[in-house]
């Protein structure tokens, strides 16, 4: 009996260990995404600002560059 119960505690243990890296990587996605999506809004925020103040060119290139953001976001 205490053979079946050392057996299953390290089958559960491995099941554990193969978990953490998988919620590590979930974890790690989820704040990735987080960031390319906050530079997005930043990117955007920014292009509004600069298209009121008639600099047009800035919010073309600002509007772009929170396109890239945002496409980096839609990658992961």
């Amino acid at each position: 009996m205490s053979r079946m119960r050392a057996d299953s505690d390290a089958s559960r243990q491995r099941e554990e260990s193969r978990a953490m890296p998988k919620e590590f990587v979930f974890n790690a996605l989820n704040e990735q995404i987080a960031s390319e999506l906050a530079a997005w809004y930043s990117y955007l925020g920014m292009s509004a600002w600069c298209a009121e103040q008639q600099l047009y060119g800035c919010a073309k290139w600002l509007r772009a560059q929170a396109q890239e953001e945002y496409s980096h976001a839609m990658k992961i």
